[in-house]
């Protein structure tokens, strides 16, 4: 069974390394709107920016509240976040989409699923670490 040290030590590691991914993908995609200007990317950078942070530390603070209670939780927490991450992905779109018409829709839905995309390959490797190192402490005992 996890600690409740390393749950915390956990949650504060996925909410940091959220943060710098966050962060570094935005300056790339910053570096790509210098250079190509006419792609217009800061304002799908900064709506993704949003949802990613807002995402990710709300991840964070559930996966202590799940892993504090109940440690066995964590595999349907995992499941339930990457359902309701993509729900939110929808609705986030489809509110770029009501608030800027067809036309501009490019450069959100490029922007947005490429954050989304690496955000899914992090939640996922991230997870089934905390998975692996629960099922190792569980055979230790």
């Amino acid at each position: 069974m996890l600690n409740t040290r390393i749950v915390e030590k956990a949650c504060r590691r996925y909410a940091v390394q959220g943060v710098l991914t966050t962060v570094v993908l935005s300056l790339i995609v910053v570096a790509l709107s210098m250079w190509v200007p006419e792609w217009n990317l800061i304002v799908p950078m900064i709506v993704t920016d949003i949802f990613s942070l807002t995402v990710c530390i709300v991840e964070a603070l559930v996966l202590r509240s799940v892993a504090q209670r109940d440690i066995e939780n964590l595999h349907n927490f995992f499941t339930a976040a990457t359902g309701i991450r993509m729900l939110l992905a929808l609705l986030t779109l489809t509110g770029c989409y009501l608030a800027e018409g067809r036309d501009a829709m490019l450069p959100y839905c490029a922007v947005f699923m490429s954050f989304y995309f690496v955000f899914l390959i992090h939640h996922s490797v991230f997870f089934t670490r905390v998975l692996n190192s629960h099922a190792k402490c569980d055979k230790e005992k």
